[in-house]
């Protein structure tokens, strides 16, 4: 059985309709044979389902089961890493309100996990930079967009640059547009420099629309500048080896975590229909919502 004293990380991700968990725990020497491993934190179990309409009768039991067979319990939880979004508001509430209940039952420290880094983190460790042509003395790149479905035709979009060395950096805020809009903004910012700097899109949002983008892409392609790449929907989920890295590399506090949700739910926008559906009074019920809602 492992010792009391040994401290355990687990980590939740609902932000699409992919549910994951793992659990890691800390050790100075993972030792020989060891396949996922960050600083001193090596992975235990990693479970996924695709269950979006199932994940809160999934996930407290299967967690229950998972440290069962790894004979510890909840007091060798000491962090929690938690994906806060963007994504569905039902994943990332269920993922939040377990890594809260969880965190305050067992005494752990909390962490979140912005979705859109750690996807284009996952993309860009798989990605072979030296695949791409440089000039002499430049240093290698590639520029990675990462898009994810978010609900009415929209997609949540934000561009990264990633180096041969180091995590992407982000080098715009989280959009929310239309796929086509989305499809105009990529090719205005790509230009003949995309020959030595390529540029990807992954996400559940190209999935989605595919077809949208890769139009675009051909109608404006030309001999000089290659147009972006559609990566595999490989990359539209993050690896066990992405959620690892990034939460080993957190800082952890107290505090519950802060959901990053982007857009209005769409309850809020459709409280008016909800209202009516319930025999109560629209104007009323949105007066009432406005007051509940912060400053």
């Amino acid at each position: 059985m492992p010792d009391a004293a040994t401290p355990h990380l687990l980590i939740l991700n609902a932000a699409e309709g992919l549910l994951q968990f793992a659990i890691a725990k800390e050790e100075q020497d993972p030792g020989p044979g060891v396949s996922v491993h960050a600083g001193n934190v090596t992975l235990l179990a990693f479970q996924a389902w695709h269950a979006p309409a199932q994940g809160a009768e999934l996930l407290a039991p299967a967690l229950h089961a998972a440290f069962a067979r790894l004979r510890i319990t909840p007091a060798h939880i000491t962090r929690i890493a938690c994906v806060r979004g963007p994504g569905s508001f039902t994943g990332l509430r269920l993922t939040l309100a377990t890594a809260a209940g969880f965190g305050r039952a067992a005494g752990a420290l909390l962490a979140g996990l912005d979705y859109l880094p750690l996807l284009a983190a996952n993309a860009a460790a798989h990605i072979n930079s030296e695949l791409f042509p440089r000039p002499e003395g430049s240093s290698p790149q590639a520029f990675f967009w990462v898009l994810t479905h978010a609900r009415r035709q929209l997609v949540h979009m934000q561009k990264f640059v990633a180096g041969k060395e180091g995590e992407p950096r982000p080098l715009t805020d989280i959009l929310i547009c239309s796929p086509t809009d989305a499809a105009r903004v990529i090719l205005a910012a790509h230009d003949s420099r995309a020959a030595f700097a390529p540029s990807m899109l992954l996400g559940s949002g190209l999935t989605r629309h595919r077809e949208i983008f890769t139009s675009a892409f051909r109608t404006s392609a030309t001999a000089q500048t290659p147009p972006p790449a559609c990566l595999s929907p490989l990359f539209d989920h993050p690896t066990p080896e992405s959620l690892l890295k990034a939460a080993a590399a957190q800082a952890y506090a107290t505090a519950d975590i802060v959901p990053l949700y982007v857009r209005h739910a769409d309850a809020e926008e459709n409280l008016e229909r909800i209202a009516l559906s319930l025999g109560l009074d629209p104007v009323r019920a949105r007066a009432k919502f406005s007051r509940l809602l912060p400053l």
